[in-house]
Formats: structure tokens, C-alpha cells, sequence
């Protein structure tokens, strides 16, 4: 320690004007650059995630509309109640069975709406003595998959009814 000095003054620095402006200076531009570092950061991270959402979803096709294949049934659609009120549902439901039969080997013959009935429709096979009674509210896919393994279980079994109703899913009855 020098003669004349205290102790405080030697742990102090005197720092001038000009040094302490420099030095404010330079924390004011790290400041800057912080603040420009940031932004230019978060500009590239929106314009990159710009670029994946634009290659996910600008490769996306339209979706291919489903054509919707109208089915007109070949057999004639009987009404036993004698109204004539056979609606394009029930001749669109029957053009559907139609061609769920031809794929399954088997062809429709006769289509009946019993009277009094406004969604039951009584199928007629080719080469079967049994009609099947069917509903116009279940899919005409399932209707027939029961119909086909129906006519195995009687053939197998040796059963000949008068009828058998398929219009509970999963279920058929014959008498």
C-alpha cells in the first residue's frame, strides 16, 4: 500500500467519463445484436415451418368425389297392397341386392313388397323354393352375406321352409 492511499481506494478504480460511455455503448449493441439474433431466429423458424406445412399439405390431393353408383333393379317390384307406391329407395335397394346376389353366385327372380309393409321386401331366388324377407333399413351387403350362409345351413341340413326372415342383423329365422 502506497503512503497516502486507503484501502478502499485501492480496490476502487477510478473510471473516466469516456470509459464508462464505451462501456455502455458496447452493452447497448450486445443488446441489439441479442434483440436481431432473436428475431432473425424466429423469422427462420416460421419461414421453415411455412415450408412443412406447404410440402405436407400443398401434396395433398382433392379428395376423388365418390361417384355414386345408382343401381335400378331388372326384376319388376311387386305391391301386394295394389298402391303402386313403390319408392326409389326400395327400387334402389333391390338393384343393390341384385347385384350383391349375382356377385354371390345366385339370381333374383321376383321382388315383393307384402301389403301393409313399408320396408320389408320379399326376395325370390333362382332355384330356391323359400323366399327371404328382408329389410329395406339394413345394408344390402349383410343382408345377402346372412341370405348365403342361410341357404348353407338348409342345404346342409336338408331343411326346405316356406320362408326365411333375414332382417335382424346377424340373425335368421325360418318356418
Amino acid at each position: 500500500m502506497r503512503r497516502g492511499q486507503t484501502i478502499v481506494a485501492e480496490r476502487e478504480r477510478s473510471v473516466s467519463d469516456s470509459e464508462r460511455m464505451s462501456l455502455r455503448k458496447k452493452a447497448k449493441q450486445k443488446k441489439i445484436m441479442s434483440g436481431v439474433i432473436l428475431i432473425v431466429g424466429l423469422a427462420g423458424a416460421v419461414v421453415l415451418a411455412v415450408i412443412i406445412f406447404i410440402n405436407i399439405y400443398g401434396n395433398l390431393k382433392e379428395p376423388e368425389t365418390l361417384s355414386e353408383e345408382v343401381f335400378t333393379p331388372t326384376v319388376a317390384i311387386e305391391d301386394e297392397s295394389g298402391s303402386g307406391l313403390v319408392t326409389s329407395r326400395m327400387k334402389e335397394y333391390v338393384g343393390m341386392l341384385e347385384n350383391d346376389f349375382k356377385d354371390s353366385g345366385y339370381k333374383v327372380v321376383r321382388a315383393v313388397v307384402p301389403s301393409g309393409k313399408t320396408r320389408e321386401i320379399d326376395i325370390y331366388l333362382d332355384g330356391r323354393n323359400e323366399f327371404y324377407k328382408t329389410n329395406i333399413d339394413r345394408g344390402a351387403g349383410v343382408t345377402v352375406e346372412d341370405v348365403v350362409r342361410m341357404i348353407r345351413y338348409l342345404d346342409k341340413n336338408g331343411v326346405g321352409p316356406s320362408y326365411v326372415d333375414v332382417r335382424v342383423a346377424g340373425k335368421a329365422y325360418y318356418k
